[in-house]
């Protein structure tokens, strides 16, 4: 289960707050914000009365988390980041912001161009997953049958 924290004013400390250091200077590598497993936990545990626990997490992981390579559960700011924005136009201005990030970092010979290949590879996986999306049908509805420029983004554009 999840460790406490305790804060009053200027000054905070706790279990919790360590393990949340140790995670990002240990494990939080890449540009991504990590959550600790026990949210899984903390969802099943305490799931509203109209919902099963199984219920409750596949709300979470289907939410904006996503579980990547190394197991670690982070906020996924690429794909799942769609549903927390406010229309789709802006959607596709993110990603285009993201894309010249992506490129811009990629150019340095820093230690750090190894977060920017992490993003490289979570931003081509969003790509492709939309252009699946469409191609397959499986989500009926999908906004890029209603809206051409939709579909008109995701066809020309590019994998990095």
């Amino acid at each position: 289960m999840c460790d406490k924290v305790f804060h009053r004013e200027r000054k905070i400390f706790g279990p919790a707050l360590v393990k949340a250091y140790e995670m990002e200077s240990k494990k939080a590598i890449y540009p991504r914000i990590i959550l600790d497993d026990g949210i899984i936990d903390i969802a099943r545990e305490h799931h509203s009365r109209s919902h099963s626990p199984d219920w409750e997490v596949d709300f979470i992981k289907e939410g904006m988390i996503m579980q990547d390579s190394d197991g670690l559960y982070f906020i996924d700011y690429f794909y799942k980041i769609l549903s927390e924005l406010d229309d789709y136009y802006s959607y596709l201005a993110y990603l285009d912001r993201l894309r010249k990030i992506i490129i811009e970092g990629l150019k340095t010979k820093k230690r750090i161009k190894k977060k920017y290949l992490w993003m490289k590879k979570k931003y081509n996986f969003t790509i492709a997953k939309h252009k699946n999306d469409y191609k397959s049908g499986l989500n009926k509805g999908h906004i890029m049958a209603e809206c051409p420029e939709w579909y008109d983004y995701f066809k020309k554009i590019k994998k990095l």
